[in-house]
């Protein structure tokens, strides 16, 4: 090796070349990669009128799980998110595990992440504070579920529809990132990645050799428009982004081949309603016929439960839990799935959790919890429209009682309809009235 026609040898060139950098402040540059995957669910800050907002973001990050203490600074308004059996997945090799956290961002915000010292992501948020003429509240932007990285095979076209949720109700449509303007970074379009962007339906067209590709994406939701005889086209009230990574993997079986999802698994982007301390749980069934599922991969919010997995020639099965305990998470939580085998993958789909906003109690409530019972009282005058003569717990033999001001509801923790629901961090009970 030779330098200005001095001749070196490789170690000794390398070594001059590493000094002469650090002379001029220069290092070499960091190999980093992007995630696997990256949603970010945005929720305005009634408190700074939109001005500032909580990011709930997800990301996949490429091998084993790892502490990611760095994501928050000393002082800043940011929660790493725990879990006790953490979301990994062992497709593609050599497996993954998802991460959740939140902070509070600048409605208009741009950066970068680390996650770990291999992992880098660009962040463009583009959520200006907007108050909406047909209900006086701020904009919430659209939500994009994140599923588990996702498998293809050369040759192989493929769909991926994308789950994408409004709170607002909005139409959400979505599109490829844009570098020059800022909303990501090396990410230009891949020619066989298509998009149809108001179905948010993505198509593999099989034209690619076997790799690792990102797709960087973002979703718009539009202005309602009025239905009028010429349409007008909407404009967009804000722009998150997301981040898809697909693997391409060579293969000889069948390009139909991939695990089906059984009739009763829940519809690809059907929401579940569920209220404080109560319980959602489904199953998940695939059959797959050429080759046996190695594993269900799921994303879902913190805390989700996934127990008895069971793989069994063509037919596969996984429980899924969750409990709505108190928590600090957006109001709709994605649950996103898969599964794989050795060389194939089915269709991802995706279900939604709408966590319901429930009502302040009656000033006056008194819940006291003790060791074999609850104890409730409530003000009278809470009641309107029912006939306090008809009410009563689960079971007859569990009435209530009740004086000119107030009623009151002895509830055995066992019995009379409880039901004991535990969560990784603590037991709770719940308890439903009725009216005869």
């Amino acid at each position: 090796m030779s330098l200005c026609g001095v001749s070196f040898p490789s170690d000794m060139f390398t070594l001059t070349l590493v000094i002469l950098l650090q002379a001029f402040g220069l290092a070499w540059p960091a190999s980093t990669s992007p995630p696997l995957g990256m949603t970010v669910h945005v929720v305005p800050l009634d408190s700074t009128n939109g001005q500032t907002v909580r990011a709930h973001f997800t990301a996949i990050v490429s091998g084993e799980c790892s502490a990611v203490t760095e994501l928050c600074a000393t002082g800043e308004d940011c929660l790493v998110e725990s879990n006790t059996v953490p979301f990994t997945g062992n497709k593609p090799s050599p497996g993954w595990c998802a991460q959740h956290w939140q902070k509070t961002l600048p409605a208009n915000y741009t950066g970068k992440i680390s996650l770990g010292s291999s992992t880098e992501m660009y962040v463009a948020l583009q959520t200006d504070p907007l108050v909406r003429a047909n209900s006086g509240k701020l904009n919430n932007p659209s939500f994009v579920g994140l599923p588990p990285p996702l498998r293809a095979r050369e040759k192989c076209p493929h769909h991926f529809p994308l789950s994408v949720r409004d709170v607002d109700g909005d139409k959400v449509h979505c599109r490829f990132a844009k570098e020059e303007e800022g909303e990501c970074v090396d990410c230009t379009p891949h020619s066989f990645v298509e998009l149809d962007p108001k179905n948010c339906m993505l198509l593999f067209t099989g034209d690619a050799t076997a790799g690792v590709y990102h797709i960087y994406m973002m979703a718009e939701d539009l202005v309602p428009a009025p239905q009028t005889v010429q349409p007008v086209p909407s404009q967009p009230m804000s722009a998150v982004p997301f981040i898809l990574s697909l693997t391409v993997e060579k293969g000889s079986l069948s390009c139909s081949a991939e695990p089906v999802a059984s009739a009763n698994n829940p519809k690809e982007n059907s929401v579940l309603y569920i209220l404080s301390f109560h319980e959602k749980s489904f199953a998940l069934n695939y059959d797959s016929n050429d080759e046996s599922v190695t594993e269900i991969a799921v994303i879902g919010p913190p805390q989700l439960y996934r127990s008895d997995f069971l793989s069994l020639g063509p037919v596969s099965s996984l429980n899924i839990a969750w409990v709505r305990s108190e928590n600090k998470l957006a109001r709709l939580l994605p649950i996103c799935f898969v599964a794989n085998t050795p060389n194939l993958q089915s269709e991802p789909r995706c279900v939604w959790l709408y966590q319901r906003e429930m009502m302040a109690l009656p000033t006056g409530t008194v819940l006291t919890c003790e060791k074999t019972e609850m104890s409730l009282v409530l003000p009278i005058s809470s009641f309107t429209r029912i006939n306090i003569n008809e009410l009563q717990l689960n079971s007859p033999t569990c009435p209530v009682s009740y004086n000119s001001t107030h009623l009151t509801a002895k509830i055995p923790l066992e019995g009379c309809g409880t039901k004991a629901v535990v969560n990784q961090t603590q037991s709770t009970y719940t308890r439903s009235c009725r009216l005869l």
